[in-house]
This record gives structure tokens, C-alpha cells and sequence, in this order.
């Protein structure tokens, strides 16, 4: 897991309430609003030590998941790093999960998949193209 430049804590912190975890993984709060998912997706994905994104939405009466789901959308296209997200919370997150699929953005109804597929991203990408793997084809 990536450690935050000085400067992504600070801007953070600028947009997020204090109670909020500045490090990784970063906590918006459960009652949290697509503004502060923006914060800290914002700083994060700015950060050069960020390779991927994971991000993780669970309802509350607080939160359009739609308005994340699109920030989320907007971001991916603009970085170039991979994300994934971890939308928990079944039926209530489908129109959320419907953005998220229209971009290209792979969606998990838990973090542990959603942690394994970035883990499986990362293995692909050190061992290089496939054929450079020996064996059967």
C-alpha cells in the first residue's frame, strides 16, 4: 500500500472533517457526501506514489452512490492508473454499479475480491506480457 506525499495529507486534510483517516486506506466518514469522496479521490490519484485506486461505497441516507459512481467514472479516464471499486450493499447500489460498469470500471460486492483483483493486475503486470510465460499454449 502506497505511503501519501506530505502534500496529499495536507490537502486532505484541507476537505476532509478531523475525524477522517488521512492515510492509507482513507476513511470519509459514514456520513459522508460525494464532496469529500471527491477530496480525497482527488489528492490520491494526484499522488505520485499511487499506482491503483480502490475505492469503497456503501449506502447511507447521506450519499447519492450515482454522484460517486460518476466522480469515479470522470477520474478513471483522466489518470491512467487502474481503479476498482468495492460497492457493498446489494440492491441499494445498482445504479451506482450500472455507471461503474458503463466506464470500465470493475466492480466488487466485496473488498477482499476487489483487493485480489487488484493483486492479480499487479502480478500480471510484473511478469510481463503473456508470452513471455513458459508453458503450453
Amino acid at each position: 500500500m502506497a505511503s501519501f506525499s506530505r502534500e496529499t495529507v495536507e490537502r486532505m486534510k484541507e476537505g476532509l472533517p478531523e475525524e477522517a483517516n488521512l492515510y492509507n486506506p482513507v476513511d470519509v466518514i459514514g456520513d459522508a457526501d460525494a464532496k469529500r469522496y471527491e477530496v480525497a479521490l482527488s489528492a490520491v490519484l494526484d499522488d505520485p506514489g499511487v499506482n491503483c485506486v480502490l475505492a469503497m461505497v456503501a449506502p447511507s441516507d447521506l450519499l447519492d452512490v450515482t454522484e460517486v459512481a460518476m466522480l469515479l467514472s470522470t477520474y478513471a479516464g483522466k489518470t491512467g492508473k487502474p481503479m476498482v471499486a468495492a460497492w457493498v450493499g446489494g440492491a441499494d447500489m445498482a445504479a451506482g454499479a450500472a455507471i461503474l460498469k458503463e466506464a470500465g470500471i470493475p466492480n466488487y460486492e466485496s473488498p477482499d475480491r476487489a483487493v485480489r483483483a487488484l493483486a492479480a493486475m499487479v502480478h500480471y503486470q510484473e511478469r510481463g506480457r503473456i508470452d513471455d510465460v513458459p508453458g503450453p499454449r
